[in-house]
């Protein structure tokens, strides 16, 4: 059975408090489409916590950058 719970992920880690199941369930219905394997819930963890990383190093480098 698929586990519902946004408290943790396959490898126990706590989720981003951003991340809810309609998120998770909107980024399954986005990115479906795009792949030929059925996307599951925790390719959808996946894909926004590594979106989420990206956010945050864009972050660092405007403010290093003076560009606030």
């Amino acid at each position: 059975a698929k586990s519902t719970s946004t408290t943790s992920q396959a490898v126990g880690h706590p989720l981003p408090s951003w991340i809810s199941e309609a998120l998770i369930e909107r980024t399954i219905c986005v990115w479906q489409p795009h792949s030929s394997e059925p996307i599951t819930r925790q390719d959808a963890i996946a894909i926004l916590t590594n979106v989420g990383r990206l956010c945050g190093v864009l972050e660092q480098h405007r403010k290093a950058n003076g560009l606030e």
